[in-house]
């Protein structure tokens, strides 16, 4: 059997493409949805031969994201796309013009059917994005990350001179993989999102501010704010459920050499953030996590605070640490580089006295499953000791839950408490620890919850 397809892309160019699928194989169909309520866009690696129909509430937007080798993205080029419900509609490209474009292609209208006509010995699949264009009308460029390391991500330059602009990063092997973000270099305001970015903004987790402010000198005076903003929950999602993670005891030490792993002197705690004892998910299932009825209550909880310059806010707000399948920063404003990382021991750097942060659940925010949140946050390097505070915003302790929280001194503990759906956290009084380092552990045991979000801060010891 041979396809023969002729792509018109431009006045000028003809393509022909002349794939060989092998006589026994037969083409796979599938329907998708989205809406305008999801906050996680429906992530599909298309199968070898097949076809895909994705109706939208209002139109379909589909973006790409691949790793950065030419091995891999240029099978992007075996991905068609058709402006309709079959590839009897006009076609409107490959999914390579998406990546190389930095784009997203949006159907006319609520329908786009993608022909994937990659070999079965294909090796790892790019992933693909949908959303409803009513979330995503406003985004004038898309780059995607696809970070393979496991430590070092990049250096990633936005320029939103001609509109908002965003950085999807998706997961390489590991559905709970975390961003951290080292630094936000530049001017403009970067907005966050747990999933896809949402035009209701109901999984906006964070917000970045810098300014330029010119005085009659002509000197550049950088002031910046920044603002956490917390999300309620959401109800009425599908779940999964997920195998148990153990471990055995350990000996209250950072384990070296392995990024990522910490461990304590407690034998009934989950203490590995390594890969291989997560569970994972492949490409095709996490189409599970697509969410077709999101109901939410809008933030609460929002809480600013003003910054005289962006040397301050950069050593008081970051790094920070963004966890899911799916974070995308937009720029709405100005020009910034964002360096970001997947080492967790970043997270736990401290460059100052004064720093603020937050620590939230792998899907706070966006819907009730299985959550897990974990922070260990360090005084500043070259001091020994520092007083931490712990204020938890939001917390769902239902079903099997445990929620703990303590605090070391040169390998000294100075607070250790514990908690669950009958004995629980003080949500109204931040919690005042001290020590070289505390860590707060949330893990819901498969139980759906709404997550947790806590807010800490880093400041001199008292006397």
């Amino acid at each position: 059997m041979t396809f023969f397809i002729f792509l018109i892309l431009f006045s000028t160019t003809i393509f022909s493409v002349n794939a060989q699928a092998p006589d026994n194989t037969n083409p796979t169909y599938s329907t998708l949805r989205v809406n305008q309520s999801d906050t996680l866009p429906f992530l599909q690696s298309p199968e070898e031969y097949s076809y895909t129909t994705i109706t939208a509430d209002t139109r379909v937007s589909m973006t790409v994201i691949s790793p950065a080798y030419d091995f891999y993205y240029c099978l992007l080029r075996g991905i068609l796309i058709f402006d309709g419900p079959d590839i009897n509609s006009p076609c409107l490209g490959t999914a390579y013009d998406i990546y190389t474009g930095q784009t997203q292609f949006v159907s006319t209208g609520n329908q786009m059917t993608i022909q994937s006509l990659l070999r079965e010995d294909a090796p790892i699949l790019p992933m693909i994005l949908y959303q409803d264009y009513s979330n995503t009308k406003d985004i004038v460029q898309f780059q995607g990350v696809f970070c393979p390391s496991a430590v070092y991500c990049g250096l990633y330059p936005m320029d939103a001179s001609n509109g908002p602009v965003a950085l999807q990063t998706i997961y390489s092997s590991n559905y709970l993989e975390l961003d951290v973000l080292t630094d936000f270099n530049g001017f403009g305001t970067l907005d966050v999102f747990l999933g896809g970015v949402t035009k209701d903004k109901r999984n906006s987790i964070a917000v970045y501010k810098h300014t330029y402010i010119r005085t009659s000198g002509h000197q550049e005076i950088h002031s910046a704010r920044h603002l956490d903003i917390q999300t309620s929950g959401h109800r009425d999602i599908r779940t999964s459920e997920h195998p148990d993670i153990r471990t055995s005891g350990h000996t209250g030490t950072r384990a070296s050499g392995q990024t990522g792993i910490w461990t304590s002197g407690h034998t009934d705690r989950i203490q590995t953030y390594r890969h291989t004892d997560i569970r994972t998910y492949r490409h095709l299932d996490l189409r599970i996590y697509r969410h077709p009825d999101i109901q939410t209550s809008g933030h609460t909880d929002i809480q600013t605070a003003g910054h005289p310059d962006s040397a301050a806010t950069s050593a008081t707000y970051l790094p920070q640490l963004f966890s899911g399948p799916l974070k995308t920063y937009v720029l709405l404003n100005g020009k910034a580089t964002l360096n970001l990382t997947r080492d967790y021991g970043e997270f736990g750097n401290t460059k100052s006295f004064g720093r603020k942060g937050f620590i939230a659940s792998t899907f706070y925010g966006q819907m009730p499953t299985g959550q897990h949140a974990f922070g260990e946050i360090y005084a500043p390097i070259g001091y020994t000791e520092a007083s931490f505070k712990l204020k938890i915003g939001s917390i769902d302790m239902t079903g099997q839950t445990v929620f703990w929280i303590d605090a070391w001194q040169n390998g000294t503990e100075t607070f250790d408490e514990t908690y669950n759906s009958t004995v629980l956290p003080d949500t109204k009084n931040a919690y005042s620890l001290h020590g070289d380092h505390f860590r707060a552990y949330y893990d819901t045991d498969r139980s759906a919850t709404n997550g947790c979000f806590m807010r800490f801060e880093v400041n001199p010891p008292t006397p």
